[in-house]
């Protein structure tokens, strides 16, 4: 997961509100994932 935080972010190449945008993105989509998982077994 940490690889793939790293890559989202860093796509953009550089610290501004994209980057962060795109941090927030996918730990949200994972999370809700991990979630949807738990409830569904």
């Amino acid at each position: 997961m940490v690889r793939l935080v790293c890559f989202n972010a860093g796509t953009v190449l550089s610290a501004n509100g994209v980057a962060a945008n795109t941090f927030v993105t996918t730990n949200t989509a994972a999370a809700s994932a991990a979630l949807t998982w738990m409830l569904m077994s």
